[in-house]
């Protein structure tokens, strides 16, 4: 098995995360005040401090399907397309459509293919004053040219809200992978993700899979922000990798 970590990962230390109380919210008790997507909602945190009432609404979406891509555009942010199709005309009485001109086409594939998009996407609000304001979004989904059959993507943690260095502000992790796994051997795509402040810091890697005497995976990589990070939060993230890098 090779297991490739980057030096400033190595120490393992003991955290205390401060004084902040944080609570499961149901998704109906959601203030009114937030807009929500018509994603799934699959948990609901907040907690309060100077700046208000703060909200962790982690959503994913279902498995959208090509034919449906366009309609969900308005739906899911994960949709995104421009240009348009030009010379577009029946043939055998069915409409077919034309060259597709200008813009991106993220999402739009041969109506023949089985590929399917799965995302997930992660909100803080704060309330403040009966008026919500977005912080951040961590929208992320799938990239790769997968079969139904075998896409997944799920949150391996709810997002996890720490003080690590205990001054009064929030930091947020999320630990979430996607998989698509044609074969036995494939390891799941895994992120951990720290939100401090307005920064972002990834760690991206494949989780151990072990089949018979074997295993697959087990490398995760920090981008280069991590180098500026103080180290006890390189520490937690360690912890986090060691938890979840393997799969049961």
């Amino acid at each position: 098995m090779n297991i490739r970590f980057v030096a400033l990962f190595l120490l393992v230390s003991q955290l205390a995360f401060g004084n902040i109380t944080v609570s499961d919210v149901d998704s109906a008790s959601i203030p009114k005040q937030i807009p929500l997507k018509k994603n799934k909602i699959s948990s609901c945190q907040t907690w309060t401090d100077k700046e208000g009432k703060h909200f962790i609404i982690a959503t994913e979406t279902r498995l959208i399907t090509t034919h449906t891509a366009q309609n969900a555009s308005g739906q899911y942010e994960l949709i995104r397309s421009e240009g348009k199709f030009e010379g577009s005309k029946k043939v055998n009485g069915k409409m077919e459509r034309g060259e597709y001109v200008g813009g991106r086409m993220d999402t739009l594939r041969p109506a023949e293919a089985e590929h399917r998009l799965k995302g997930l996407f992660v909100y803080h609000y704060v309330l403040n004053n009966n008026t919500a304001t977005l912080v951040w979004r961590n929208t992320d989904h799938n990239q790769m040219e997968c079969s139904y059959r075998h896409l997944s993507g799920e949150y391996l943690s709810k997002p996890l809200v720490t003080d690590i260095d205990k001054d009064g502000q929030a930091e947020v992790w999320l630990v979430y992978q996607f998989l698509c796994r044609d074969n036995a051997t494939t390891p799941a795509n895994i992120k951990i993700v720290l939100k401090r402040g307005t920064k972002t810091h990834t760690m991206e890697g494949l989780r151990v899979i072990t089949v018979g005497e074997k295993s697959f995976g087990g490398e995760i990589v920090p981008d280069k922000s991590w180098s500026q990070v103080p180290q006890e939060y390189r520490d937690y993230a360690l912890q986090l990798w060691n938890k979840f890098k393997d799969e049961k």
